[in-house]
Order: structure tokens, then C-alpha cells, then sequence
């Protein structure tokens, strides 16, 4: 099944498929944790949210100059997983929120979140450049030894977009909440 995609295809589907597992589980529970966490407001809880989320994206412009500048799209790759990996580390440790500690839980449950964002940015787009980069490559390698090695190599880069779609696509209806029968009716189990 994968005779005809490069090797490191299944690594960077995986770990695609958990960056955004992590993405929607936080995009799906975020303003609710910090709204019991730490008895924010709706507004307060969306604004963190807002920044979070706006950081995301605009980091990954950081992630790409860097990649960019160090032409080493692996090592940024892994260093996003490793700084996401710590930002959810630290947001897990549970910590019961009170008075007396919520001072300096607070900024460092928005420092994880920035871990967060910042691992994602270095992340996000460089797999898909490094998965790009592959396939080049295994493009190249099938037309240097035979001319009929171009057509597989081509078949193969037509069906790598719908298999690491398809990867991304599971993760996120994994991840997604699904509301029991009783939510998703208005409250009401009741028929007339």
C-alpha cells in the first residue's frame, strides 16, 4: 500500500493527526476550562481564546521565516512538536485553582497556551513543505533509473494528497465532541 510513497510519509501523517487531535480538543473545550478553571467571564475566557487562536496563525509566519532562514525543516519540525508537547504537558498538571494561587496560574496556563501556539506555528506549515519536499524527491529518484518510473512516481503524488487529507480528516472527526441524544434534542427525551 505504500510501496509507492516515500518512507517518511506515515511519521508525518501521524504526527500530523495528533497536532490536530490536540487542536480541536483544545478548540472544543478551551473557554470552558478557563471558565471553570479560574471563574473567568464569557468575555475574558473568549479574549484568551481569541489571542490563542490569532497566535496560532500568526506564528506559523515565525515557524516558516525560521524554517526558511535554517533550511532545516526537520529540526523545526521537531522542535514545534517538542515546545507543543511541553505547552500541554504544563496545561495537564492538575493544580487546583484558589485564591491564593490563581496569581500565578493564570499567567502560566497562558504562558502553556503560548507554548502551544508557538510549537504549532513552527509546526503547521513546515510538515506540509517537508511532505511536499518528499515527494519531490521520490519523484526525482523515479526518473533517474528508468523513464517509466516518472508515470508511477506521478500516480503515486496524485493519490498522497487524498491519503494525508484522509489522515487529517480522521483526526478531526475524532476529536470533535459529539453530544449524547438527550443535548442534541433541544434537552428533551420526551416524544409526544
Amino acid at each position: 500500500m505504500f510501496k509507492d510513497h516515500p518512507k517518511g510519509l506515515i511519521p508525518a501523517a501521524l504526527s500530523n493527526m495528533g497536532e490536530r487531535f490536540g487542536y480541536y480538543i483544545m478548540n472544543a473545550v478551551l473557554v470552558l476550562f478557563l471558565c471553570s478553571k479560574f471563574g473567568l467571564s464569557d468575555e475574558a475566557s473568549a479574549i484568551i481564546y481569541s489571542v490563542f487562536y490569532c497566535g496560532i496563525y500568526v506564528l506559523s509566519l515565525v515557524g516558516g521565516i525560521i524554517a526558511d532562514r535554517t533550511q532545516n525543516y526537520k529540526a523545526v519540525i521537531r522542535s514545534g512538536l517538542i515546545i507543543m508537547a511541553t505547552g500541554y504537558i504544563i496545561l495537564s498538571i492538575p493544580i487546583l485553582s484558589t485564591q491564593g494561587n490563581i496569581g500565578w496560574l493564570l499567567p502560566l496556563t497562558c504562558f502553556a497556551l503560548l507554548l502551544i501556539a508557538f510549537g504549532n506555528g513552527l509546526f503547521k506549515g513546515n510538515l506540509q513543505a517537508i511532505v511536499g519536499q518528499m515527494y519531490d524527491n521520490f519523484e526525482a529518484e523515479a526518473l533517474a533509473p528508468r523513464p517509466r518510473g516518472l508515470i508511477a512516481a506521478c500516480k503515486a503524488n496524485a493519490t498522497q494528497a487524498s491519503r494525508f487529507s484522509t489522515s487529517l480528516s480522521m483526526s478531526a472527526d475524532s476529536s470533535r465532541p459529539s453530544l449524547p441524544p438527550c443535548c442534541a434534542s433541544g434537552g428533551s427525551t420526551r416524544t409526544a
